[in-house]
């Protein structure tokens, strides 16, 4: 199998390998003899059928041939004989089989064998595009039920919160990011960023992943001490959220990415709305090849209104705090004016 975390033996993909080489170019091989490749005329012969193919002459391989085939001494190695059909779904390659030299004589694999072994590939594609499909479900299932139990937790914390009666924000912040990376698959470095009091910059306000810990003490501050003006026109994708207070998916690198980690592949950025404005971004980062999942931007919006939820709370928390403060100055007032009223 090809692409998706699975329980498979990986291997790395070097475009012009043969396994690499049927994957992108979508197309079978078919070699009757890989030792030809050491033979310029065969090889020749090879890349005009198969541009840009290649093979790397492994004497561990043709060892271990060996020993499975017990006449290839003094008689000599029967042909390496390789074929590969790529497993697809319409446009899109799924993956691949492939067959390296047979058991028995003639040791040998004809066209015959190609079509046959195309005719499998036919038969696999929609067996394991049900089984993706099935897996990617259960998955989804999983990181709501998982979403749900962690929101509610949180939940009880604010709860605890509002009867101490002051929010602590950094530990909801933090919760989070958590709760993004435990439920998002791929969600590799998270944070948070809050508009500034003067509401023109953005600036890190708690954060989440290895990465972020990587590099020299002073890299690290470096990396949290960056700002990200907001103006017009946004020079950033934070300011750009916070100006549209829209969410911003980037599936591919772009080039107009400007963050901590250039390696950046996959990106969801979300508002955090309180009442009726933007206060910050909650950003998630993947240097990792495989995409968000589609449900993840649903999860991470859900959980940006929630910390917008959060912050009206606490405002109002304040504010009552306030109003309690202001009410004890004007009765503390008036029991002076009344005593005052007393003695007069």
């Amino acid at each position: 199998t090809w692409k998706g975390k699975f329980q498979f033996t990986e291997f790395g993909l070097k475009e012009s390998h043969l396994t690499s080489w049927i994957l992108t170019q979508n197309r079978p091989v078919h070699i009757f003899d890989l030792r030809d490749f050491r033979n310029e005329k065969e090889k020749a012969r090879i890349q005009l059928e198969y541009p840009g193919l290649e093979w790397s002459d492994s004497p561990e391989f043709e060892g271990e041939l060996r020993k499975l085939f017990q006449d290839g001494g003094a008689r000599g190695m029967p042909p390496l004989s390789f074929m590969g059909v790529p497993v697809t779904a319409g446009e899109e390659v799924l993956g691949l089989i492939r067959c390296c030299t047979a058991l028995e004589p003639p040791y040998s694999f004809a066209e015959g064998e190609l079509r046959l072994l195309e005719r499998v590939a036919a038969q696999l594609s929609p067996y394991w595009m049900n089984w993706i499909v099935r897996r990617q479900s259960e998955e989804e299932n999983q990181s709501w039920r998982g979403f749900i139990e962690l929101v509610s937790s949180m939940n009880s914390g604010v709860q605890n919160d509002v009867i101490a009666g002051v929010l602590d924000q950094n530990r909801i912040h933090r919760e989070a990011l958590e709760i993004s990376k435990a439920v998002i698959p791929g969600a590799e470095t998270l944070d948070i960023r809050l508009l500034n009091e003067q509401g023109d910059q953005l600036y890190y306000a708690c954060t989440l992943g290895e990465r972020w810990q990587s590099g020299s003490k002073q890299e690290r501050q470096a990396r949290l001490d960056l700002g990200f003006p907001v103006g017009h026109p946004p020079n950033s994708i934070g300011a750009e959220v916070i100006l549209s207070g829209k969410p911003f998916v980037m599936e591919e690198p772009q080039p107009a990415y400007h963050g901590p980690f250039a390696d950046t592949r996959a990106m969801i950025v979300v508002p955090l709305r309180s009442r009726d404005h933007v206060i910050g971004v909650m950003d998630i980062r993947t240097s990792l090849e495989r995409k968000f999942p589609k449900y993840a931007i649903s999860i991470a919006e859900l959980l940006g209104q929630q910390l917008g939820v959060y912050q009206d709370l606490a405002n109002s928390m304040r504010n009552l705090r306030e109003a309690q403060q202001d009410l004890k100055t004007l009765l503390r007032t008036q029991t002076d004016t009344y005593e005052d009223l007393g003695h007069q």
